[in-house]
């Protein structure tokens, strides 16, 4: 798949993006009885957290990738969309994905080389490809482009967006590691939150703010709407809401 293939893929079917935050003890319980009326888009760790499946899970980084979550891609035939210029070793495993990939690029934007000079993901520059946050601003015509790299859930509402989604629900991103993470499924707590002190968030939170208020205004520009699900969620641009907005 191409990112042209997706798009208005789902449109007017609503959209759920689940990150791993604390809210969503109050989803969990709820996501087997909508999880067939919605697009859920996933990402990372998503098994250590949920019994369900995702429509997609999404991928951005060189530490959750394709081939390490390979047998359960194989295994529950779930369509992945990965960064191919994060997770440089994912073409061994792509012939073998049953729900096929889309691989985007999310870091060359007019297929310009990292601005620090040429890195081994610029060799995964495609001529003519857009980034997918070029492709979004040319999806929803809006007059910024989000820059990326703080989060997947990023990339999850770009995606949520592109496939014409409405409305898309947000549950599980806080952007506060203070808050820590929603519990394993085995009950373990996630790993410890001290070991992101000094994260980049800490020291790009203006950034953050730019990139999830261009995201909300990509949405509102296609008649859609992003409603965060979590009180306690630091990513107040969107509009507020709780699990009793969802239509079982």
């Amino acid at each position: 798949m191409e990112i042209k293939d997706l798009i208005n893929k789902h449109k007017g079917t609503p959209g759920l993006v689940l990150g791993h935050g604390p809210s969503l003890k109050s989803l969990r319980p709820k996501l087997p009885q909508i999880k067939d009326s919605m697009v859920i888009f996933g990402c990372n760790d998503w098994f250590k957290f949920y019994t369900a499946l995702p429509t997609y899970w999404v991928l951005a980084s060189n530490m959750d990738t394709v081939g390490q979550h390979f047998y359960r891609l194989y295994d529950y035939k779930i369509p992945v969309l990965f960064a191919d210029t994060a997770d440089l070793d994912a073409s061994r495993y792509l012939p073998h994905l049953p729900a096929g990939y889309c691989a985007y690029d999310e870091r060359h934007s007019e297929n310009k080389i990292c601005r620090l000079g040429p890195r081994p993901c610029c060799d995964k520059i495609i001529p003519g490809r857009l980034t997918l946050q070029e492709e979004l601003q040319k999806y929803s015509g809006c007059k910024h482009r989000f820059f990326g790299g703080y989060s997947v859930a990023e990339y999850m509402l770009a995606f949520a967006i592109l496939m014409g989604c409405a409305p898309i629900y947000i549950c599980g991103v806080e952007m506060d590691y203070n808050l820590g993470y929603a519990p394993y499924l085995t009950g373990e707590l996630p790993i410890e939150v001290a070991q992101f002190a000094g994260h980049p968030w800490e020291k790009g939170w203006n950034e953050i703010v730019s990139d999830f208020k261009t995201l909300r205004d990509s949405a509102n520009l296609v008649k859609s709407n992003i409603i965060n699900l979590s009180p306690v969620s630091k990513l107040t641009m969107f509009a507020p809401g709780d699990t009793t907005c969802i239509k079982l």
